[in-house]
C-alpha cells in the first residue's frame, strides 16, 4: 500500500507533504535538490523532454521562452491557452503536468508510492476553479480525496501547536498569485470557519511586477535601455522577485541586469518598494475589512493573525498586521509549508477528524496511528449561490441568491420550479451563478444546467423541485425530481451561451413567449358575436369549435351555444391541461363536466351592474369598481379554493361572485357572467381586454404586462383609458 499525501498546487511554488508513520506528525517530502517547495514552472524542451521546479526556473531566468508559469491563475478559464513549441496547453493541462512530476519527484524521495492525495486551492477560487483543478489531478493519476482550502489546511497545521482553549484566528495567506483571507475558530476538536474572501488575481507576482516596473523605469532613464523583448522581459522578472526576497531582510539593494550585452544593476530601497506598490496592500486591506464587516466581527474579536504564504515575509505585510490587530503575527507556522502540511493531515483523517487505519495509508505494520493535528474541519464558502431570475417586480433579470456567501458546506437548498409541460421534449432551463451582485453577468455563470425527463399530459403544469448544492470541496452539484414522484430527472451540463447579453435587457416572459404565439384558440358559434369581438379587438387568431373540436389550448364556450358539447370530452379537455373559459348561460356545461365545483341558482335581469375588483393585478389595470353590462347573473357557490377575480355588490345581488378562477386536474376552468360584449361600451370592452389578459396570463403565469407585451396589446393604453 502507498501513502496519501497533501499537494500545496501554488501559484509560484508548490509542496507534498505526507504523515510520518513513526511520529503522526505531517512532514515536508523535499525535492531532489534538498528544498521543501518547487518553483511551479515548467519548461518545454525541443526533444520533447518537460523540466519542472527548480531547473525550468532557471531556464526561465536565461530568457527561455519555453516556460510556462503562473498558470495557476487562469484555471478554468476556456479562453486561456499557452503556446508552446507549435502546441496549446489550457491551464489545466499545465497543472496536470506539473502535478503529475510533484508526485514521481515525492515517490523517488520518500520511497513510497502514492496512492491519494489532497489538493489546495485558494479559498476564494469558483466552482470552475476548483472542478478544473479536480480533473487536473485525475488527468495526473492522482485519486483526488479532496479540493480543501489553503487557509483551511494552514488551520490544520496551526493546530499543530496544541493551544488550549478555543481561538479564534484569522489566516492572512497571500501567496504568489492568490490571496485568501479567513477566519476561524480553532478548538482542540474541531476548525469552524467563520468566513472567508480573497482575490485570486492578486499575489506575489503583483508585488514583483511593480519592481519589475521600476527597474525598467530605471533602465530606460539612466541608461536608454528600452525593455522589448520577451526573454528580456523574463529575465528582469527573474531579477524582480530575488530583489523582493532580499528586501524582507534588507533596507536596500542592488539588483544585478545580465541579459546579452547589457550588464549595469538598479538599486531599490524598502520605502520605494512599499511606495510603489502600496495600492496592492490597499486592496487586500479592503478585502479584509470586508470580511470582518460582513461576520459583525473587529480587529479586537481576534486571538492572532496566522500569515501563510511566501510573500507575507515583506515586511509592509508584517507592519500592517500589527498596527490593525495591536500584536504581532502568531508563531510556529512554516508560511511556506504550512498549506501542504495541513493537506497532508487532511488526506489522513476522515471529515470527522477521525484518523484512517494505517493499512489504508501504507507504512508500518500498525492498525492505526494518531494524527497530531488532526480535526474535524466545518468550512466555508466563498460565494453565494445563485440563479438568473426575474426580479419580484418582473423589470429586470437579477441574481436570486439561494446559498449565501459565508455558509457552511456542504449545504443544499431546493427551489420548486412550475413548468408547464409542451410535449416530450419539455425542458427547464437553469443558470447558475456565483457571486453577490445583483445583476448576472457580474456574477461567474458556472454553468447552464437542462433538466428533462418530466412526464405529463400536453399543457398541464408539473413543479420540478430542483436541489442546489456545493459539496465538502466547494464543488456545485444539481439535481432534480419532480413533485409527487421519486424518480431523478436527467441533468445535462450544457455550455454557457456566447451572448448573454438578453440578461440586461427587460424579461419579456422569454420562453413563455414562444408557448402563447403558438397558442391554438377555438370558441363555440355563438361566441364569434361576443368573445369573437374581445378575441378580434385583441388580435387574437382564433378557429372555429366546430372544425378543430378540442384540438386547441383554450376553449371559449359562451351562452346558449348551439354545439354540441360532449360532457366527458370537455372534462378530459381540461383535465389532460386544457383552459376552458365558459360564460353563466353556459354554466349546464361547468356542472355536468367538472362535478362538484360549484351549485347555482338563476335570477335573471339585464342591465349594467357595478362590481368590485378583487384582484391586485387586474385592479391595477382597471381600477377597483367596475360597471359593466350583463345579461343575467348567477348565484355562484363554489366548493374549493377558487382565484376570486371580480365579485358583485349592493343590491339583492350582493355579494354574488362574478369571475373566477380554479385548477381542475391538469388544467384550468374560468367562469364569468360577463358575456353578450357586442353591446359592451369601448371602455367595457376594456375591461373585458384586462379580464381576458387576465386569464391569459394566469394559463401561462404570466402578468398583465408581461403577455400584454408578448400579444402586442398597449396594456398601459388600458389603464390610461379607464383612469380618465
Amino acid at each position: 500500500m502507498g501513502i496519501r499525501v497533501g499537494i500545496d498546487l501554488g501559484t509560484t511554488f508548490s509542496a507534498v507533504a505526507r504523515i510520518n508513520q513513526a511520529t503522526g506528525k505531517p512532514e515536508i517530502i523535499k525535492n531532489i535538490y534538498g528544498n521543501p517547495t518547487t518553483p511551479s514552472v515548467l519548461c518545454f524542451q525541443p526533444d520533447g523532454d518537460i523540466l519542472h521546479g527548480d531547473d525550468a526556473k532557471n531556464m526561465q531566468g536565461m530568457g527561455d521562452t519555453n516556460t510556462a508559469s503562473f498558470f495557476k491563475r487562469s484555471m478554468g478559464k476556456l479562453a486561456v491557452s499557452f503556446d508552446i513549441l507549435g502546441k496549446s496547453y489550457s491551464p489545466t493541462d499545465l497543472s496536470a503536468i506539473l502535478l503529475k512530476k510533484l508526485v514521481q519527484e515525492a515517490e523517488a524521495q520518500s520511497g513510497e508510492s502514492v496512492d491519494a492525495a489532497v489538493i489546495t486551492v485558494p479559498a476564494y477560487f469558483t466552482h470552475i476553479e476548483r472542478a478544473a483543478t479536480k480533473a487536473a489531478g485525475a488527468a495526473a493519476g492522482i485519486d483526488v480525496i479532496a479540493i480543501i482550502n489553503e487557509p483551511s489546511a494552514a488551520a490544520f497545521a496551526y493546530g499543530l501547536n496544541e493551544k488550549e482553549g478555543e481561538q479564534t484566528v484569522m489566516i492572512y495567506d497571500l501567496g504568489g498569485g492568490t490571496f485568501d483571507v479567513t477566519i476561524a475558530q480553532i478548538n482542540k476538536n474541531n476548525i469552524q470557519v467563520l468566513g472567508c474572501d480573497g482575490n485570486h488575481e492578486l499575489g506575489g507576482k503583483d508585488w514583483d511586477d511593480c519592481i519589475a516596473r521600476y527597474l525598467a523605469a530605471q533602465l530606460y532613464e539612466e541608461h536608454g535601455i528600452e525593455i522589448t523583448d520577451l526573454a528580456m522581459v523574463n529575465t528582469l522578472l527573474v531579477a524582480a522577485e530575488a530583489a523582493k526576497k532580499q528586501l524582507t531582510a534588507r533596507d536596500r539593494v542592488t539588483v544585478p541586469i545580465h541579459f546579452k550585452d547589457i550588464k549595469t544593476s538598479v538599486e531599490i530601497s524598502n520605502e520605494i518598494f512599499e511606495e510603489i506598490s502600496h495600492f496592492l496592500l490597499g486592496t487586500t486591506k479592503d478585502v479584509t475589512e470586508n470580511l470582518l464587516a460582513s461576520l459583525g466581527i473587529g480587529w479586537h474579536d481576534l486571538d492572532g493573525v496566522i500569515l501563510v504564504g511566501g510573500s507575507t515575509r515583506m515586511r509592509m505585510i508584517h507592519k500592517y498586521v500589527e498596527s490593525m490587530s495591536g500584536k504581532p503575527p502568531l508563531k510556529g507556522v512554516n508560511v511556506d509549508e504550512a498549506v501542504a502540511l495541513g493537506a497532508a493531515i487532511r488526506a489522513n483523517i476522515t471529515s470527522q477528524g477521525e484518523s484512517i487505519p494505517s493499512e489504508q495509508i501504507g507504512g508500518f505494520a500498525v492498525n492505526q496511528i494518531t494524527i497530531q493535528g488532526a480535526r474535524a474541519i466545518i468550512d466555508a464558502t466563498a460565494h453565494s449561490l445563485g440563479l438568473i431570475a426575474i426580479s419580484e417586480d418582473g423589470s429586470c433579470y437579477t441574481n436570486s441568491k439561494i446559498i449565501l456567501r459565508n455558509s457552511s458546506i456542504p449545504a443544499k437548498a431546493t427551489k420548486p420550479y412550475g413548468i408547464r409541460m409542451k410535449d416530450k421534449d419539455t425542458a427547464l432551463e437553469v443558470y447558475v451563478l456565483q457571486g453577490e451582485h445583483d445583476r448576472p453577468l457580474d456574477n461567474t455563470i458556472v454553468h447552464k444546467y437542462v433538466v428533462t425527463g418530466m412526464k405529463g399530459p400536453k399543457h398541464s403544469e408539473v413543479v420540478i423541485e430542483v436541489t442546489y448544492g456545493y459539496t465538502e470541496d466547494g464543488i456545485i452539484e444539481v439535481s432534480a425530481m419532480q413533485q409527487g414522484t421519486s424518480k431523478a430527472l436527467d441533468v445535462d451540463v450544457q455550455p454557457i451561451p456566447d451572448d448573454m447579453a438578453w440578461t440586461d435587457q427587460p424579461p419579456s416572459a422569454g420562453a413563455k413567449a414562444g408557448d402563447i404565439s403558438d397558442l391554438k384558440i377555438a370558441v363555440t358559434s355563438k361566441s364569434y358575436d361576443d368573445i369573437g369581438a374581445i378575441l378580434r379587438s385583441m388580435k387574437l387568431p382564433y378557429s372555429n369549435f366546430r372544425s378543430i373540436g378540442y384540438e386547441c389550448d383554450v376553449l371559449f364556450i359562451n351562452c346558449g351555444t348551439s354545439d354540441r358539447i360532449d360532457i366527458k370530452k370537455l372534462h378530459d379537455f381540461v383535465q389532460n391541461g386544457g383552459c376552458v373559459y365558459i360564460s353563466d348561460f353556459a354554466a349546464d356545461h361547468l356542472i355536468g363536466a367538472f362535478p362538484g365545483s360549484m351549485t347555482y341558482t338563476k335570477n335573471g335581469k339585464s342591465g349594467r351592474y357595478k362590481g368590485t375588483v378583487m384582484d391586485p393585478d387586474l385592479q391595477s389595470i382597471v381600477g377597483k369598481d367596475i360597471n359593466i353590462y350583463y345579461d343575467t347573473i348567477w348565484v355562484l357557490v363554489k366548493k374549493h379554493k377558487g382565484d376570486c377575480m371580480v365579485v358583485g355588490k349592493g343590491g339583492q345581488y350582493g355579494g354574488v361572485p362574478m369571475m373566477f378562477s380554479f385548477q381542475y386536474g391538469e388544467g384550468s376552468v374560468f367562469f364569468t357572467s360577463f358575456h353578450n360584449h357586442v353591446q359592451a361600451s369601448e371602455k367595457e370592452q376594456m375591461v373585458l381586454q384586462a379580464i381576458l389578459l387576465k386569464q391569459l396570463g394566469s394559463f401561462y403565469d404570466v402578468g398583465i404586462h408581461q403577455i400584454g407585451k408578448i400579444l402586442g396589446i398597449d396594456v398601459d393604453r388600458i389603464q390610461n383609458t379607464l383612469k380618465s
